[in-house]
């Protein structure tokens, strides 16, 4: 079997990319080569990405200590390589970058992240010139090609979007789907990281729109602290008169993770910087109806009118209307919901996206 050198982020901390990266290193792609991992993980914890200390700084040079002694010992095919393009980590990534090249390994990038043609100061542009040169890229829609056109051949480009595992029997939605037919009130999901990008405030402030007039809800958060502590989400949710409504429920894996989505009716998602939003898929699964912006991959994933809305970004009247539609109408939200769990099951099942990564890799070998 080919050998294939693996630099990519895994658990912990636990997020969508990290959880992708554990079941494509878990997955059938070991069948078919021969997977080198490291993981170049700098954080355990989520709110220390994108922040500088000592321990990272060991760890790092740990890691770079690791990867030289796999290409001093290994001939690999290539390095499929999960690259930050832009921040603290985009500096971090470009050693391994150097390294990759003075060892002459092919790159296979695979971009969960955006922002490279934001950068337009001179250091910024020779750098991913040097980074994107005789390089192949992954990218999780076509759509998201303009950020990298400058320093890549289209040619040199493969899309694929993300996937999740299809975890939930269509006897299963179908009682999940009985059961919500049955409820009085409208539990709305925000199941994110608690970050100001995904939009946990414009959520708070639709809320308070929504009980303004009159409407029965719940509206449950789930997900872990990032650049917003506790202590600000709960000072909003006050601020907002959200005490009766508003429940924060920790982070959440696995079955107690199911569970919200199971008991949810609504998911709401108005994140303002965003690639794909892989929580997306985890609604779509659940047959929850999504609000979500137009953002990233976005518009391709959720489905304007059909699957759920999507709205403009940091507008949390436009948000609160959307779910006052779905609030009152309990059909069509069941109704987007069922059409979302066909979209899903017909586009985003890992099975369909580890099929399409094995035959990019094939594509590379013969290249």
């Amino acid at each position: 079997m080919k050998k294939i050198l693996c630099l990519i982020h895994l658990p912990p901390p636990a997020y969508g990319v990290t959880v992708l990266n554990k079941n494509i290193i878990n997955g059938q792609l070991n069948k078919y080569f021969n997977l080198d991992t490291i993981s170049i993980n700098t954080s355990r914890k989520l709110n220390e990405v994108e922040k500088l200390s000592l321990t990272k700084i060991c760890v790092f040079f740990s890691i770079v200590s690791k990867l030289v002694r796999k290409l001093l010992l290994n001939r690999f095919c290539f390095c499929y390589f999960s690259l930050a393009p832009t921040g603290i980590a985009f500096y971090k990534d470009m050693i391994f970058v150097l390294l990759l090249r003075i060892f002459h390994v092919k790159r296979l990038y695979h971009l969960h992240g955006k922002g490279v043609s934001l950068k337009k100061d001179f250091l910024h542009k020779l750098l991913y010139k040097y980074c994107f040169n005789k390089s192949k890229v992954i990218l999780v829609s076509q759509s998201l090609f303009y950020d990298i056109k400058d320093y890549i051949d289209k040619k040199n480009v493969f899309v694929l979007p993300n996937a999740i595992h299809n975890t939930l029997k269509d006897s299963e939605f179908e009682k999940i789907i009985k059961k919500r037919s049955f409820k009085e009130r409208a539990d709305l999901l925000f199941l994110s990281n608690i970050t100001r990008n995904k939009g946990a405030f414009f959520a708070l402030e639709a809320a308070q729109i929504l009980k303004n007039n009159g409407l029965n809800f719940k509206f449950y958060f789930v997900g872990e602290w990032k650049d917003v502590s506790s202590e600000e989400f709960f000072d909003k949710v006050e601020q907002c008169n959200l005490k009766n409504e508003v429940k924060y429920l920790g982070f959440k894996t696995g079955k107690d993770k199911s569970f919200i989505l199971e008991e949810s009716d609504i998911f709401v998602y108005p994140t303002y910087n965003d690639i794909f939003g892989i929580v997306n898929l985890e609604a779509m699964e659940y047959g929850l109806p999504i609000i979500s912006t137009d953002e990233g991959a976005i518009p391709e994933i959720v489905e304007d009118n059909v699957t759920g809305f999507i709205i403009p970004k940091k507008n949390g009247p436009s948000l609160s209307k959307k779910i006052e539609t779905l609030i009152r109408d309990k059909q069509l939200r069941i109704k987007m919901g069922t059409q979302g769990r066909k979209k899903f099951l017909a586009n985003y099942t890992f099975d369909k996206f580890e099929e399409n990564l094995i035959d990019i890799f094939n594509k590379e070998i013969s290249n």
